[in-house]
């Protein structure tokens, strides 16, 4: 079953989701995302899990797009789960608490 989703910007990436990757001259693999984070020079790191071979990506806002392959479920009030006060006190889906703490299994 192909679950590519497509080509999509890197800036839309958040805890859960999977996208294809690869070291330069490597092998494209799957990865999940564990956070994202902005750096002070107007680009974002993209962290995944531990249990994946590449431990995280850099990507300026007008990068090119990556390919994601699963969107993971996202905050009912469309903020990221980090961000909203809302859903802070709530409890989020297991799905996402297993990739915000790193321990979702690579994909194979």
């Amino acid at each position: 079953m192909n679950t590519d989703l497509g080509p999509q910007a890197p800036s839309t990436l958040g805890i859960g989701d999977r996208y294809r990757i690869r070291r330069p001259g490597g092998p494209w693999r799957e990865v999940t995302v564990c956070s994202v984070g902005n750096n002070v020079d107007g680009s974002f790191t993209v962290y995944h899990q531990r249990a994946d071979d590449i431990r995280c990506a850099r990507y300026t806002y007008g990068a090119a797009a990556v390919r994601v392959t699963y969107r993971a479920p996202r905050c009912p009030h469309a903020i990221g789960w980090e961000d909203c006060w809302r859903c802070a006190d709530a409890e989020w889906p297991d799905e996402i608490l297993t990739a915000c703490f790193g321990q979702a299994p690579a994909v194979a």
